[in-house]
């Protein structure tokens, strides 16, 4: 019953010293964040992958910018009186 009060001390402090050894990598990440995922091939991928996403999603190509966006299409299909897709 005694040694249960003198544990808390202890523990809080360990919890302590570790996020205090643990505060710098947030800002690592902050200060070498591009550099770090200019090496990542993981990173590379994801971004090439959201590039796709972003030619798909507005309806053109993001090199060539050729290609009518969606709602100029969605337009020009309700000009012409086609029915909408839904």
């Amino acid at each position: 019953m005694l040694l249960v009060p003198l544990l808390v001390a202890p523990t809080v402090s360990i919890f302590a010293f570790l996020s205090l050894g643990l505060f710098p990598i947030p800002l690592i990440f902050i200060r070498y964040g591009k550099q770090l995922r200019a090496r990542s091939g993981y990173a590379q991928e994801a971004h090439k992958v959201i590039m796709r996403m972003g030619e798909y999603s507005y309806g053109e190509d993001i090199d060539q910018g050729s290609q009518s966006s969606i709602k100029e299409q969605k337009v020009e299909d309700l000009e012409q009186g086609s029915p909408q897709s839904a």
